[in-house]
């Protein structure tokens, strides 16, 4: 029993203090001929880091990128600026290595860049992160990134949903103090403006996104007057 009591403790401090890349969302439904975005992120809530780098991969004959994004990264200055390919055997690469200054960063899904699909046939597409490295800010530069990397699935189709449709709403009255939850489906990752009127008089505006597979929901909390509403959902 003592003799397993060191290892146990070592097991769990390699992981307390690993890194990890992943993409985000990890899956979705979307149309040829869309756009869409992902995001490289990082977790690592147990320890600062100060650099990290990586090479994602991606099938040129389902997908092409016709963007990368620095916007909103955790970095503050760049040893590599974020580049792509969409050329190759098939295989297609985005590359980033970036710096945060002292005292690092910690936290989880800390944005390192975002990026922006074509979907240019049907299929089911696998986004990889094919190497990486996440580096502690401890004065060495320890690699702490631990595997497995990032990986994503993307399932891309012909004539996916292109419109809004509202799926759930109140069927009878909604109690005061009680809020108005409206879902429904439409295109996949997109921002949707949910518009209730009254005889013509708009008389709640909000908005909502969609997730990775098209669905939403939308909550408005505040109470309305009694009566009969129009609710219509569009981008």
């Amino acid at each position: 029993i003592a003799a397993l009591s060191p290892l146990a403790f070592f097991a769990f401090y390699a992981f307390a203090n690993a890194a990890t890349l992943d993409l985000t969302p990890s899956r979705g439904n979307y149309s040829v001929g869309q756009e869409f975005t992902i995001r490289v992120t990082v977790d690592s809530a147990d320890r600062a880091i100060n650099a990290a780098e990586g090479v994602i991969e991606f099938p040129t004959n389902l997908l092409s990128v016709s963007n990368v994004s620095k916007e909103g990264s955790i970095f503050d200055f760049w040893v590599l600026e974020p580049s792509f390919t969409n050329a190759g055997s098939g295989v297609g690469t985005v590359r980033f290595e970036g710096v945060v200054l002292n005292p690092g960063y910690i936290g989880n899904s800390g944005r390192l860049v975002s990026i922006t699909f074509h979907a240019k046939k049907a299929g089911t597409a696998t986004v990889r992160i094919s190497r990486g490295s996440v580096l502690a800010n401890d004065g060495r530069g320890t690699n702490i990134l631990t595997p497995p990397l990032g990986s994503a699935t993307y399932t891309l189709q012909v004539g996916g949903p292109t419109s809004f449709r509202i799926t759930n709403h109140p069927r009878n009255l909604v109690s005061p103090g009680e809020a108005l939850v409206i879902s429904g489906t439409g295109p996949p990752e997109v921002i949707i403006e949910i518009s209730v009127t009254r005889g013509g008089e708009t008389i709640a505006l909000f908005t909502t996104k969609s997730d990775g597979s098209g669905n939403w929901e939308a909550i408005y909390s505040n109470t309305l007057p009694t009566g009969l509403y129009k609710v219509t959902a569009k981008q």
